[in-house]
């Protein structure tokens, strides 16, 4: 180590100013610069942490090892517990790996710990290298990074190596700088800030990633899930990947919520089972507008759709949910289209995100809120049918005014005048009259509610939205 940093310096010191500014800050080793390798093995494996404390000597070299990989987990808590890395953070320094509590830089070392330890069950698996090779490095800090190289180290010319990385960035230095048009545009398309989340129950949309049976065996499947679809709703550009993550380009996050929860229960229509998104399970997502990708985004930690996340870096490793419902990109794109068009109508609109909550309640065997949201659905559909036959019946507007309005005429009224005028049918009569009941017991005297009278109202309110669905698209068409 102390051979290859010594040449790495010596070939910095002969390059000119410009090369000098190819060396990646991954390969930075220059003064002050302290080195600590971990070599676990059998097989050989080694991790090289490289940092820049100002307060300690140049060219500290700390080789930990050779370590038995089933003493791993007990070495490095002890390596953990040195004093050496409790030190603060650079101001303003965020961290690349994940931070814990005292914000010191123990915590960096600690997530690399952790690191280290989730990738050492590979090496078991991993064919011996004739040579070194140092491809994957990260970032750990300002002035500090993580070297992950495969192959045994001690099999590699440290002068070697060293002069690879000098002559790299010589070879950079030498590439013809392309220059842009003075005439093009050169300010790049603004990303769209927009939301998104995960359906759920968990979906495929298109086709099944299939894993062979070596990714299945030795984990790490790490994919990147590509994005298969395109559309607009509302006016709003929406894109899903084949893993069932959707985002919308709006950034109102509890508008993007609503906008979501349109679309989902359009699927819920189609007897697929589908939960509402929560306006905290959706999460800002940026879109980029040419290459029409979904560039970041992110799943809260306590939300169930969190776990969709972890099964995206390494599915064989987290069968959360072995069996996902498989949906074609062509049905993605009529639920899309379908709730398009019912949006036309906003009540209708807003009856749909009611009964998806109902529904999402009910699975979640909360009985009570799901029982009030669907009887919510059911009285707006009486109040709407009784407004329709006031008009119809042509009535002075003073007197259509009186007759709907909530305060005057409540929905016992209503459904007491649909009977008398034998809008409703006796068996109609009878189940409304009992649903109203029992809304009211819940609101002035906290009655508990069932399975069954929850299930009940709730099949009486997806027949409600059923029929106005179904009469609007007649309508349409």
């Amino acid at each position: 180590m102390r051979e290859f940093v010594e040449t790495v310096r010596s070939g910095y010191g002969s390059m000119i100013e410009e090369e000098r500014r190819f060396i990646s800050n991954l390969d930075d080793f220059s003064k002050p610069c302290q080195i600590d390798v971990f070599w676990f093995q059998p097989p050989d494996a080694q991790y090289v942490i490289v940092t820049h404390f100002a307060d300690r000597p140049d060219l500290e070299i700390n080789v930990n090892g050779p370590i038995p990989a089933y003493e791993a987990v007990s070495r490095l808590e002890s390596i953990l517990e040195e004093s050496r890395w409790s030190r603060p953070l650079p101001s303003g320094d965020s961290g690349f790996l994940l931070r814990g509590e005292s914000g010191t830089f123990r915590d960096i070392v600690d997530s690399c710990f952790i690191h280290i330890l989730r990738d050492l069950p590979r090496v078991l698996f991993r064919k011996p290298t004739e040579k070194a090779w140092f491809g994957q490095e990260s970032m750990l800090a300002t002035g500090a990074f993580i070297w992950y190289p495969a192959g045994d180290m001690l099999r590699q010319s440290p002068s070697e190596y060293a002069q690879e990385i000098v002559n790299r960035a010589k070879l950079q230095a030498k590439a013809p700088i392309i220059t842009r048009d003075a005439t093009s545009p050169s300010k790049p398309s603004p990303a769209i800030q927009g939301h998104g989340s995960f359906i759920f129950p968990p979906v495929w949309i298109g086709d099944e990633p299939k894993p062979t049976f070596r990714e299945r065996a030795v984990g790490g499947w790490l994919r990147f899930p590509p994005r298969v679809f395109e559309g607009n709703y509302r006016g709003r550009l929406v894109l899903a990947n084949d893993d069932g993550f959707v985002a919308i380009g709006e950034s109102d996050r509890a508008k993007a919520t609503m906008l979501l929860n349109e679309i989902m229960a359009v699927r819920l229509l189609d007897g697929r089972p589908t939960f509402s998104f929560r306006e905290q399970e959706v999460e800002p997502a940026t879109i980029d507008p040419v290459a029409k990708q979904i560039s970041s985004y992110g799943v809260p930690s306590l939300s169930l759709r969190a776990s969709l996340m972890e099964e995206r870096w390494s599915p064989p490793r987290f069968p959360i949910y072995g069996k996902r419902d498989v949906l074609s990109v062509d049905q993605f794109r009529t639920w899309i289209i379908r709730a398009d068009r019912i949006a036309q109508d906003p009540e209708l609109a807003d009856l749909l995100s009611f009964l998806l909550e109902a529904y999402t309640h009910f699975e979640d065997s909360r009985y009570m809120e799901s029982f009030v949201l669907s009887w919510v659905v059911v009285e707006k559909h009486l109040y709407a049918f009784w407004k329709r036959f006031l008009k119809e019946e042509m009535l002075p507007r003073l007197r259509r005014d009186k007759l709907a309005n909530p305060g005057n005429w409540t929905i016992d009224f209503v459904i007491e005048s649909l009977s008398l005028l034998k809008k409703i049918t006796p068996d109609e009569y009878s189940k409304l009259i009992s649903m109203k009941g029992l809304r009211n017991d819940i609101i002035h005297e906290g009655e508990r509610v069932s399975k069954e009278q929850a299930e009940q109202v709730l099949d009486a309110a997806t027949q409600v939205v059923t029929r106005r669905v179904s009469l609007l698209e007649t309508q349409l068409t």
